[in-house]
């Protein structure tokens, strides 16, 4: 199990100590989302996570249901996804490549089928509310897991300027939970945060709504609801639902898209599938959907 004794200090830096500072905290909404902020960035994590990404949607009224099996590099922020969905693994009903196993060699080519197609999505992404300034990295081949190299950057998050005006809406939960109002003072479409709910008692984020997600269209067209969980201490991605729908164009329209990170397991060991692997077909680098 983790300790919080950094997390809890730096939060006691940003808000005064003693009982006088935290009876101001609730007429102080900049100092609770600064509270946040502290208790993500002082957050440790293992060093590896194995999980599958499952993305949810409905298109013309049919239900589909697709998952992908992901490693994360919790330390070097590098995801390790694979290209071929478990159900398309286990009913392949057209021929997009080869694959040897679902954890091992795959190579793809574009799914026209499945308008979103695979995600390369970190567990532990925090959408910019860490202090910590984090580079999430994409990698093609499992083995740049093991010996990293000059890899896409896929999303950044964490700076140390004032970059929300933030307010607080309600208090929650019997005064258990903040429920933040947040704008941003310059670069809505990089400072994407507009709703928090934090917790009084630790100051962890619950849950926020952000203006858009993810790094290209239609994704950034709807706001989204995220909601996280804690394992073992660590704040980690539990679910993230559109708002509204994603217009395709041709391929559709989907309705109840939701992205849910589902099996997380962490390891201080390497699994044997994140040695092998990659991602693309004639050398071309996979298509993922990723964050900003």
């Amino acid at each position: 199990m983790r300790t919080f004794v950094h997390s809890v200090a730096a939060i006691a830096l940003v808000l005064g100590a003693g009982d006088r500072a935290r009876a101001d905290v609730p007429t102080d909404p900049q100092a609770i989302f600064a509270a946040a902020r502290s208790a993500w960035a002082f957050t440790s994590y293992p060093r590896y996570a194995n999980y599958a990404v499952a993305v949810h949607y409905t298109n013309n009224g049919t239900h589909v249901v697709r998952h992908y099996d992901t490693l994360e590099d919790l330390r070097r922020d590098i995801v390790f996804a694979q290209t071929f969905s478990r159900e398309e693994t286990a009913n392949p009903d057209t021929p997009h490549g080869t694959n040897f196993g679902a954890l091992g060699m795959t190579v793809n080519a574009d799914q026209p089928d499945d308008p979103i197609g695979p995600l390369a999505l970190a567990v532990t992404y925090d959408f910019g509310i860490s202090l910590a300034s984090r580079q999430t990295q994409v990698a093609q081949m499992g083995s740049q897991v093991t010996a990293p190299q000059r890899l896409v950057v896929i999303g950044r998050a964490g700076a140390s300027a004032r970059t929300y005006n933030v307010r607080l809406i309600e208090m929650l939960d019997d005064g258990k939970t903040y429920h933040l109002g947040l704008t941003p003072i310059k670069d809505p479409g990089r400072n994407r945060l507009r709703e928090m709910w934090v917790s009084t008692q630790t100051y962890i984020t619950q849950k926020i709504l952000v203006a858009e997600n993810f790094a290209s269209k239609p994704y950034t067209d709807v706001a989204w609801l995220v909601t996280f969980k804690q394992i073992d201490g660590g704040p980690y991605i539990a679910e993230e639902q559109a708002q509204g729908a994603l217009d395709f164009g041709d391929a559709g329209s989907l309705e109840n898209v939701t992205i849910t990170f589902e099996e997380i397991h962490e390891t201080s060991n390497l699994p044997a599938y994140g040695t092998v692997g990659i991602n693309g077909v004639d050398g071309n680098p996979a298509k993922f959907v990723t964050e900003p």
